[in-house]
Formats: C-alpha cells, structure tokens, sequence
C-alpha cells in the first residue's frame, strides 16, 4: 500500500445529512454498515482488508490513497447519495 498521503476519517462519528439541502445532519457510527458493503458486494483481498480495518476502527484513522480509491467506488457504486456526501466532506475537511 501507497502510505505517502493518508487521510483520517472517522466511521464511528459518522455524520450524514438527512436532507438535500443539508441543513440537518445525524451523527452516528458506520462501521459495521461500511464494512458490509465492502465484504458482501467487492472481491479481493484488499476489499477483505479493508472491511475489516473500518469495522474495527476506534474513532479516526488513517486510510492510504488506495484505500480511500477503493472506498469511493464502492460508496459511489452501493451506497445513498446522503452517505457518498458524508464521505466527501470527510475527505474534503482538511
């Protein structure tokens, strides 16, 4: 893994918007909902991997930028426009 650029994100303090104009938000943990996605619907071991590290993660933590690339296409292709969001302002808060 490519470990020059890490992110920090924080799947047990997980806040989404709960309507598109984002004016409310609900906070709460996403491990386990995440760590699903990848384990059920991605092959490979770097899916394996990475589900386990989100499910077991305790507040942040870092993700390599393979990780987060494999995170965002699995967010993009499974997950709610509301939780795709959530991740974006993650990523994007630094």
């Amino acid at each position: 893994m490519n470990n020059r650029n890490m992110k920090k994100l924080n799947f047990q303090q997980f806040s989404l918007p709960t309507g598109i104009k984002k004016e409310q938000r609900v906070t709460g943990d996403a491990r386990e909902s995440i760590a699903n996605v990848l384990y059920l619907n991605v092959n490979g071991i770097r899916a394996h991997h990475l589900a386990f590290k989100i499910f077991e993660s305790e507040g942040e933590q870092d993700y390599a930028d393979d990780e987060i690339e494999l995170l965002e296409d699995v967010v993009n292709r499974y997950c709610l426009p509301n939780f795709i969001d959530g991740l974006k302002e993650q990523l994007n808060k630094e």
